[in-house]
C-alpha cells in the first residue's frame, strides 16, 4: 500500500501533463509552512498537513483519495499560496474542487497565526475550468505572465482577499 506521498504522486500523474514527481512532493512536504490535503469522493479530508497542526490518516483511508491539494503559507506576506489542486478525472464536475478550495480559503486561515489576509495562485489562462472555478470563489487576476507556460501560453496570477 502507498504512503501519502505516493498517493499525492498518483493523483498528480492522473491529472497533469507535467506532474510533480514524488521527490518534488516529498521535498515540499518537508517545508515547515507546507499545506497538503487528500480528499475522498465525498469531499472529506483523508489526510492533512498544516503548518500549525499535523494530522494523518490510516492507509485504508488514503487508498480512497480522489483529490489532492498542495499549498504553502507565506508568513512574511500573510498569504496562502495554492500550488496544486487536482481531482481524478472520473470524479470531476461534482463540486469536489470547490470544496477543496473553500477549505483552503475559508477553513484553514483561522487555524493559522498570524491569520493570512489573502490567497494567491497562478493558473494557465487557457485552463478555463480552473479559471472559472477560481473566479467563482472570488479570485481576481492581478497580473498576466506572458508566455509563462510556453509560447502563446500565458499564466494568470490571481488573488483573493480573505475575511
Amino acid at each position: 500500500m502507498a504512503d501519502h506521498i505516493e498517493v499525492f504522486a498518483a493523483v498528480e500523474v492522473s491529472c497533469f501533463v507535467r506532474p510533480w514527481s514524488a521527490l518534488s512532493i516529498a521535498s515540499h512536504l518537508t517545508l515547515a509552512d507546507s499545506i497538503s490535503w487528500l480528499y475522498d469522493s465525498q469531499g472529506q479530508p483523508l489526510f492533512s498537513q498544516n503548518p500549525d497542526a499535523r494530522a494523518s490518516a490510516s492507509q485504508n483511508e488514503l487508498d480512497g483519495a480522489v483529490g489532492a491539494l498542495l499549498g504553502r503559507w507565506l508568513r512574511g506576506e500573510q498569504a496562502l499560496e495554492l500550488l496544486r489542486i487536482a481531482v481524478l478525472p472520473r470524479h470531476r464536475r461534482r463540486g469536489l474542487a470547490l470544496v477543496m478550495l473553500r477549505d483552503f480559503c475559508q477553513r484553514l486561515p483561522p487555524l493559522l497565526f498570524p491569520k493570512p489576509d489573502q490567497a494567491l495562485l497562478e493558473v494557465q489562462e487557457e485552463n478555463r475550468p480552473a479559471v472559472t472555478l477560481y473566479q467563482r470563489l472570488g479570485f481576481e487576476c492581478y497580473r498576466r505572465r506572458r508566455d509563462y507556460y510556453g509560447r502563446g501560453k500565458d499564466g494568470l496570477e490571481m488573488k483573493l482577499a480573505l475575511s
